[in-house]
């Protein structure tokens, strides 16, 4: 059941934050994600995942304040290619079968990864219901957990039960890849001939691949203006005055609109707010001071508006 709170905690976390999870594996003292991040928040939302985890854990085991849950901080890298998204999909799901003594017999009779959804080539929503059926339902896991102190809990873990269901938060088709099952199959059987991703030999057949790893989301673009000052506002603790540098600098950064409509709400012209943002971005590379500051201010904005800055 341990297993089964974190991936519905995972789900509710994604589709809050726009992630998609196009692999996992949840091993017995670590688990890994391929995860698809438009919005730049992963550190956000591993956040988020590891803190609602590690509540519900000293709540069920009775070790509040006795330590960490999990060992320390999550790593990450970027996937950089097709040829580099192919290779991390076999690692992820073939992890149970690298362990010193087997988890499974194969990838995809291992029960907490997606591999047996996609050689199965069946929704996300139905492998999540079969998985949960396994179990007894949803009604059965809740009841099995402690009960809960208020009903805003007691709503939070059914709400995280049904994002779960729904599968929105895994992007299947991306990760089987265009294969049929029994191809994708085949695919994991074959054992690799190193261990860790990042030490796997490319194969000289594709090393001039242009493809990039598989999308399921639509490529993030900011937000409006007017939800980037009130978070401004907000953080600041004071009105976004006209002609100020910092909030151009900060609309820039976040805001999908364009520099007409920006500049006019701040009450700059359009070559007054270029020039501003140009030497408001040079100051940091040369003012250690304005640039921590600066970070400081967009990291807390990254939380507010749910989506980290996507202009350089």
């Amino acid at each position: 059941i341990d297993r089964i709170v974190f991936l519905a905690i995972l789900a509710d976390v994604c589709l809050g934050c726009g992630i998609r999870v196009h692999s996992f594996c949840l091993l017995t003292n670590h688990f890994h994600l391929l995860l698809e991040d438009p919005r730049g928040v992963l550190s956000l939302a591993m956040l988020r995942v590891q803190t609602a985890y590690a509540r519900y854990f000293r709540d069920v085991y009775g070790t509040r304040g006795s330590g960490h849950v999990f060992g320390g901080r999550f790593r990450s890298r970027p996937i950089t290619s097709g040829h580099d998204y192919r290779r991390v999909v076999r690692y992820i799901l073939r992890n149970p079968l690298e362990c010193r003594t087997p988890l499974a017999s194969s990838a995809w009779t291992f029960l907490w990864s997606n591999a047996a959804q996609l050689v199965a080539a069946i929704a996300p929503g139905t492998w999540a219901a079969d998985l949960v059926a396994g179990f007894g339902g949803v009604d059965a896991l809740l009841a099995s957990l402690p009960k809960p102190r208020t009903k805003q809990l007691e709503q939070l873990r059914r709400t995280r039960m049904e994002c779960l269901l729904g599968g929105e938060w895994l992007a299947a088709d991306s990760a089987r890849q265009g294969l049929s099952g029994d191809e994708f199959a085949s695919s994991l059987a074959e054992r690799s001939e190193s261990g860790e991703p990042d030490g796997e030999e490319m194969d000289p057949m594709v090393t001039s691949e242009v493809a990039s790893a598989p999308r399921s989301l639509p490529e993030y673009s900011g937000v409006a203006r007017t939800p980037v000052i009130d978070a401004f506002e907000q953080l600041t603790g004071e009105p976004a005055g006209r002609g100020s540098g910092v909030l151009a600098y900060v609309l820039w950064r976040f805001s999908r609109d364009g520099r007409r409509q920006m500049a006019k709400t701040i009450g700059m012209t359009a070559d007054e707010f270029v020039r501003t943002v140009r030497s408001i971005a040079r100051t940091r590379l040369t003012n250690p001071a304005a640039n921590e500051a600066l970070g400081r201010l967009e990291w807390r904005l990254t939380f507010a508006l749910g989506g980290a800055p996507w202009r350089v």
